[in-house]
């Protein structure tokens, strides 16, 4: 793929905040991923395609998508590890900054990250290799904030007594040193896309702020965009 076209007149920046990185997860279908790709109303975003389930997204000018656009998604088009790899180091020795990453989803990731390994003989089971796995996403997802990129991956949830995300234990505890935040997407009876931003005692999550912030945050948010989230957060 050419990544130069897929930029554009995309010139390098520095000018963004400190990088994060949030996930958002909950049950298929719920808007995980819609409501993802509104931080591209904040700045320049990509969005990693590895689930390939992003058919009613579209490009912007301020929203491109790795490895192919969405209107053309095939089962063949989702990334793969390798692509993914070489889409990281093409922004780091061209020194491309954006604002934001979309990871879709973190659990298609860990996947694609898997069975590329294995393609590449980098581990040799399925079972015994994972905590190479886990290393290899801890790396990349530190290295893209190390980048300046924030991160935004949505995830899908357990079905289980208890709200988690459809992650092992090991992969939550690895990227947990730098996830920031874990929000809880559902969609509620009357159809309003309910956002919680607190773990609760049924519902894992995260949410970083000072310590005197922490009470100002609300519990929950009925329909929110990303800049309503910042907002919230930032107030």
């Amino acid at each position: 793929m050419d990544y130069n076209e897929l930029f554009g007149e995309i010139k390098p920046k520095s000018n963004y905040s400190t990088p994060t990185f949030t996930i958002i997860y909950g049950n298929i279908g719920c808007g995980k991923t819609v409501l993802a790709t509104t931080c591209s109303e904040l700045g320049q975003t990509v969005l990693i395609n590895f689930e390939n389930r992003i058919s009613h997204i579209d490009e912007t000018e301020t929203l491109r998508i790795v490895p192919t656009s969405a209107g053309e998604a095939r089962e063949d088009k989702a990334c793969t590890y390798e692509q993914f790899l070489n889409f990281i180091n093409f922004i780091e020795q061209e020194n491309i900054k954006f604002k934001y990453l979309i990871i879709d989803t973190l659990d298609e990731m860990f996947v694609k990250f898997m069975l590329g390994m294995l393609r590449k003989g980098e581990i040799q089971d399925k079972y015994y290799g994972r905590p190479e796995v886990y290393n290899k996403i801890w790396e990349i997802t530190k290295k893209i904030k190390d980048l300046g990129i924030s991160i935004i991956a949505t995830c899908h949830q357990k079905q289980n007594e208890e709200i988690d995300l459809l992650l092992t234990d090991a992969l939550k505890s690895k990227i947990n040193m730098t996830v920031d935040n874990v929000f809880y997407l559902k969609t509620a009876d009357d159809d309003n896309r309910v956002l919680t931003l607190k773990p609760t005692g049924s519902i894992v999550g995260k949410l970083t702020v000072k310590k005197e912030k922490y009470n100002d945050v609300p519990l929950e948010l009925i329909n929110p965009t990303w800049k309503d989230i910042i907002e919230v957060i930032n107030a």
